[in-house]
Protein backbone atom coordinates (compact mmCIF):
# COMPACT_ATOMS: atom_id res chain seq x y z
CA UNK A 1 0.00 0.00 0.00
CA UNK A 2 2.51 2.34 0.93
CA UNK A 3 4.37 1.99 -2.45
CA UNK A 4 1.42 2.72 -4.33
CA UNK A 5 0.79 5.80 -2.60
CA UNK A 6 4.55 6.21 -2.91
CA UNK A 7 4.31 5.85 -6.86
CA UNK A 8 1.26 7.86 -6.67
CA UNK A 9 2.93 11.07 -5.23
CA UNK A 10 6.06 10.51 -7.43
CA UNK A 11 3.48 10.59 -10.23
CA UNK A 12 1.83 13.60 -9.38
CA UNK A 13 4.84 15.23 -8.70
CA UNK A 14 6.48 14.51 -12.07
CA UNK A 15 2.83 15.97 -13.50
CA UNK A 16 3.14 18.80 -11.86
CA UNK A 17 6.43 19.71 -13.43
CA UNK A 18 5.38 18.97 -16.60
CA UNK A 19 2.61 21.22 -15.61
CA UNK A 20 5.29 24.38 -14.57
CA UNK A 21 7.52 23.09 -17.87
CA UNK A 22 4.25 23.52 -20.12
CA UNK A 23 2.38 26.87 -18.09
CA UNK A 24 6.16 28.31 -18.67
CA UNK A 25 6.53 27.60 -22.47
CA UNK A 26 3.12 29.04 -22.67
CA UNK A 27 3.51 32.03 -20.75
CA UNK A 28 6.74 32.77 -22.97
CA UNK A 29 4.53 32.07 -26.33
CA UNK A 30 1.61 34.05 -25.16
CA UNK A 31 4.79 37.16 -24.37
CA UNK A 32 5.91 36.74 -27.68
CA UNK A 33 2.65 36.96 -29.66
CA UNK A 34 2.04 40.56 -27.10
CA UNK A 35 5.20 41.87 -28.38
CA UNK A 36 4.47 40.92 -31.70
CA UNK A 37 0.91 42.25 -31.73
CA UNK A 38 2.32 45.52 -29.85
CA UNK A 39 4.76 46.09 -32.71
CA UNK A 40 1.62 45.42 -35.58
CA UNK A 41 -0.65 47.82 -33.60
CA UNK A 42 2.45 50.81 -33.53
CA UNK A 43 2.79 49.98 -37.00
CA UNK A 44 -0.89 50.29 -38.08
CA UNK A 45 -1.35 53.18 -36.19
CA UNK A 46 1.00 54.84 -37.75
CA UNK A 47 0.00 54.21 -41.01
CA UNK A 48 -3.94 54.93 -40.02
CA UNK A 49 -2.27 58.61 -38.97
CA UNK A 50 -0.71 58.85 -42.04
CA UNK A 51 -3.28 57.97 -44.16
CA UNK A 52 -6.06 59.62 -42.08
CA UNK A 53 -3.37 63.25 -41.89
CA UNK A 54 -2.87 62.52 -45.86
CA UNK A 55 -6.85 62.25 -46.46
CA UNK A 56 -7.60 65.75 -44.55
CA UNK A 57 -4.53 67.46 -46.55
CA UNK A 58 -6.25 66.06 -49.65
CA UNK A 59 -9.82 67.01 -48.47
CA UNK A 60 -8.42 70.42 -47.32
CA UNK A 61 -7.19 71.18 -51.40
CA UNK A 62 -10.21 69.99 -52.87
CA UNK A 63 -12.60 72.18 -50.56
CA UNK A 64 -9.78 75.31 -51.05
CA UNK A 65 -10.13 74.58 -54.68
CA UNK A 66 -13.75 74.53 -54.85
CA UNK A 67 -14.08 77.22 -52.75
CA UNK A 68 -11.43 79.27 -54.97
CA UNK A 69 -14.04 78.17 -58.15
CA UNK A 70 -17.07 79.52 -56.51
CA UNK A 71 -15.55 82.65 -55.70
CA UNK A 72 -14.63 82.80 -58.94
CA UNK A 73 -17.52 82.45 -60.65
CA UNK A 74 -19.73 84.44 -58.50
CA UNK A 75 -17.20 87.42 -59.51
CA UNK A 76 -16.40 87.87 -55.49
CA UNK A 77 -13.33 89.23 -54.36
CA UNK A 78 -10.71 87.57 -52.09
CA UNK A 79 -9.16 89.28 -49.62
CA UNK A 80 -5.76 89.93 -51.62
CA UNK A 81 -7.89 91.42 -54.28
CA UNK A 82 -9.47 93.60 -51.96
CA UNK A 83 -5.83 94.24 -50.62
CA UNK A 84 -4.77 95.46 -54.16
CA UNK A 85 -7.49 97.44 -54.35
CA UNK A 86 -7.36 99.47 -51.37
CA UNK A 87 -3.89 100.01 -52.41
CA UNK A 88 -4.76 101.06 -55.77
CA UNK A 89 -6.84 103.31 -55.11
CA UNK A 90 -4.75 104.68 -52.10
CA UNK A 91 -2.01 105.66 -54.57
CA UNK A 92 -4.82 107.23 -56.93
CA UNK A 93 -6.01 109.80 -54.14
CA UNK A 94 -2.22 110.47 -53.35
CA UNK A 95 -2.03 111.74 -57.21
CA UNK A 96 -5.49 113.49 -56.95
CA UNK A 97 -4.08 115.01 -53.70
CA UNK A 98 -0.77 116.72 -55.74
CA UNK A 99 -3.14 117.54 -58.62
CA UNK A 100 -4.92 119.18 -56.63
CA UNK A 101 -2.41 121.36 -54.85
CA UNK A 102 -1.03 122.61 -57.73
Amino acid sequence: MFSKVKYLFLYLYEASERMEEKSAEIAQHHQERMEAFRLEHKEMETKAKEKFSEMRRETKDQVSTQVRNIVGELGLATRTELDEIKDLVGDISKKLDKLDKK
